[in-house]
């Protein structure tokens, strides 16, 4: 039987990336809507996995984090993208995509279809109450980007998001973009988007 969270304690269940940690107070109706909004479709979703009797699979956390290149390592061997590749999306349909919305999409629809989570936006969140949190669950984790963020700042949290679901968790920052555990994932974001190897030869 599926169980839905309870959102009557949501800074336990829910890992908010803000802008400015300080200004967090309270959530905002908008932002508790969302959250329930992504909880039912993924209802929804189980649903009718069920009904077409298709396979349901774990999540696969990663066990003994050592560092940031294992999970580096792990995300591109699960979404099975080379750097070659991941460059060639700059273009599409004979131009440059120049917003980068090419990007975005692509890595959340490779996301959703190598590794099960399911990738939301929000509608009216404030940018500077989140950016982007992820809920786990071990059968179809979520992850939601604030809408209003650029493409950008959609893609850098979309990893940070999925870092933090690698790690088997979903209630681990601290509203604190200083502390060890933010700084880990954004870590990790960085150097899956822009490799500092492939810097150094440029």
């Amino acid at each position: 039987m599926k169980t839905t969270p309870e959102f009557d304690d949501l800074p336990k269940l829910i890992n908010f990336r803000k802008i400015n940690p300080n200004s967090y107070k309270n959530e905002s109706p908008d932002l508790i809507r969302e959250i329930r909004k992504s909880e039912n479709r993924r209802e929804n979703y189980l649903d009718l996995l069920f009904e077409l009797d298709e396979p349901i699979h774990k999540f696969k956390v990663i066990e003994s984090v050592t560092s940031k290149r294992k999970v580096v390592d792990y995300i591109r061997e699960k979404l099975d993208v080379s750097l070659d590749n991941q460059k060639s999306w700059i273009r599409k349909n004979d131009s440059v995509d120049k917003n980068h919305y090419n990007f975005l999409n692509k890595w959340k629809e490779l996301i959703t279809e190598k590794m099960g989570v399911l990738i939301f936006e929000t509608n009216g969140v404030n940018l500077e109450e989140m950016r982007g949190l992820c809920i786990f669950h071990e059968e179809i984790p979520i992850i939601l980007l604030n809408g209003k963020d650029t493409t950008n700042g959609r893609i850098f949290s979309l990893f940070h998001e999925l870092t933090q679901l690698l790690l088997g968790e979903s209630a681990i920052c601290e509203n604190n973009e200083s502390s060890q555990e933010e700084i880990f994932c954004n870590a990790v974001a960085g150097e899956f988007l822009v490799p500092s190897d492939d810097l150094n030869n440029i």
